[in-house]
């Protein structure tokens, strides 16, 4: 991700941390933190900012989703 502070190689993929945040919620997830996302170091495009709140907005669709089971 381009914009962040500390960058590092070799961290998971958003298709890795889907699923984990799934599995997560249906163990009851009840919160979660997202850090290290500097928007106004961003690319042009905004992609690491998009991908922030793609993830933002999976956790609450999964959280929903399990206590509607």
């Amino acid at each position: 991700m381009p914009a962040v502070l500390g960058p590092t190689p070799g961290g998971l993929r958003v298709e890795q941390v889907l699923p984990i945040i799934r599995s997560l919620a249906k163990e009851g997830l009840v919160g979660m933190d997202l850090v290290e996302v500097a928007p106004s170091i961003d690319l042009s495009n905004a992609i690491t900012s998009i991908t922030a709140g793609r993830l933002m907005v999976n956790a609450m669709v999964a959280g929903l989703q399990s206590q509607n089971r």
